[in-house]
């Protein structure tokens, strides 16, 4: 079993943080807002603090990746921050929540998009079938050339992404924002449902520490990884102001609100039956790219976690050329479970619950780690600190406890899901002694 190779440039690394975040939510979330909340003026300013925080937490997370540049993002950094168990609930969530569910939905979503385009004969879930397992056999066989074909998903989606937000806000109308809203912005900020309306917003923004999930594969980590996390995140944080303003511009009020296929909403009652069609291809190109990213980066975290693991060290190796081959695959029978299983649009808040959750431990740990170990070198450190790491965890936590108190069906699913996530930590830590090596998931050489 051989170490991960750092043959990831910052560009790749950069577009996997953008990958990473621009999924489902994007084209989701804003029409549930609108018809949660009820106001286009505080929908845009959840979307405007998502940034804010979703930006404090990638500077978080460059001063931990550059001090710690090792696979597994929260996984990693939660179980040397904290205790080994939580790192492994935190790895436990991450292939539930924050891979195999979203690949699954994502797979679905785009099923909803395309598959209206193609031929009748062809059978539904078809379609997210082929992309997923197409997209497996490349991130299972090869780094270098998975890497390459990752970029080349991501480039084109931002370019498209941009000019249909700047298309939407040149041909919509100020006029639709705020004239129909059934709240005024004050009344809206204080109802009941702002906690689970934010928990869609930070969902939609998870994913900004996506290179800290190949933070041991990355070429130069001291000084690629900060810049990959902040300049993603920024990136990400320009394109999704801009497509929600372009979609709070292109309809009024009533046409938008409660809708899930709000982009296409918008650019049918923008530009007609044609710009629907568009917008389709364009959001379909958006979850294979999303699909991609979360097949690459998801794997890093399960391999990291169960190196030092004797009863999952299987899952931390290594083919020929660098792949983690089988915790590829392992994720890959998860997904297709959840996707022909169907029903996830219930766990949007569960999900989202769960990552703002491990984001605001890993955050918090910064403080965490400068106490304990002093001495690290951090290449990057964090500016105003510690206020930057409390206000985006605090953040966080807070939205998170009003979600909970506000949906007690996901508060139990959520206490289950690291219960369990507990349970296994106990029963796969027994076994005999494991000669691999917990941080890069290889075998003393």
């Amino acid at each position: 079993m051989e170490s991960p190779v750092r043959t990831l440039a910052l560009r790749t690394a950069t577009l996997l943080v953008v990958a990473n975040i621009i999924g489902t939510g994007i084209f989701t979330a804003t029409g549930l807002l609108l018809g949660t909340v009820g106001s286009t003026w505080l929908v845009l300013l959840l979307w405007g603090v998502g940034g804010i925080v979703a930006l404090s937490g990638a500077l978080c997370y460059a001063e931990l990746s550059s001090a710690v540049p090792e696979n597994g993002a929260d996984a990693t950094l939660i179980g040397r921050m904290y205790h080994p168990s939580l790192g492994f609930v935190a790895a436990v969530v991450s292939l539930v929540v924050g891979f195999a569910g979203p690949v699954a939905s994502a797979g679905l979503a785009l099923e909803e998009y395309l598959l209206p385009l193609l031929p009748a004969w062809i059978p539904p879930k078809s379609l997210g079938f082929l992309v997923i397992v197409a997209l497996t056999i490349l991130h299972a066989r090869d780094v270098s050339g998975a890497a390459t074909t990752q970029d080349a998903l991501t480039l084109p989606k931002i370019g498209v992404l941009v000019v249909m937000g700047l298309l939407l806000v040149t041909y919509g109308s100020w006029s639709h924002v705020g004239a129909n809203d059934p709240r005024g912005f004050g009344d809206a900020l204080g109802q009941p449902g702002i906690g689970g309306a934010f928990i869609l917003v930070a969902y939609a923004y998870s994913g900004w520490n996506g290179a800290a999930y190949v933070a041991g594969e990355v070429k130069d980590p001291m000084r690629n990884l900060p810049r990959a996390l902040i300049f993603g995140t920024l990136i990400v944080t320009g394109v999704y102001l801009l497509l929600n303003l372009g979609f709070l511009l292109a309809a009024p009020y009533g046409a938008l609100a409660g809708r899930k296929d709000i982009g296409a909403a918008a650019a049918e009652a923008a530009f007609g039956p044609t710009g629907r069609v568009v917008v389709a291809v364009i959001i379909g190109l958006g979850y294979i790219s999303a699909i991609g990213a979360w097949i690459m980066a998801g794997p890093r975290v399960y391999a990291a976690t169960a190196a030092p693991l004797p009863r999952l060290s299987w899952l931390a190796r290594r083919n020929a050329r660098g792949a983690p081959a089988n915790a590829v695959w392992f994720q890959t029978v998860l997904t297709l479970l959840l996707f022909f299983g169907s029903g996830l649009a219930e766990l949007l808040t569960f999900m989202g619950i769960l990552l703002s959750l491990s984001s605001a431990l890993t955050v918090l740990g910064l403080v965490v780690l400068r106490i304990r170990e002093p001495g690290l070198a951090r290449p990057y450190r964090v500016p105003l600190y510690p206020l930057t790491p409390i206000v985006a965890g605090g953040v966080l936590l807070w939205m998170v406890a009003l979600a909970l108190a506000e949906d007690q069906m996901a508060a139990l699913w959520c206490a289950v899901t690291v219960a369990v996530g507990i349970v296994l930590y106990l029963v796969v830590r027994r076994g005999p002694s494991s000669d691999v090596n917990p941080s890069t998931g290889a075998s003393p050489s």
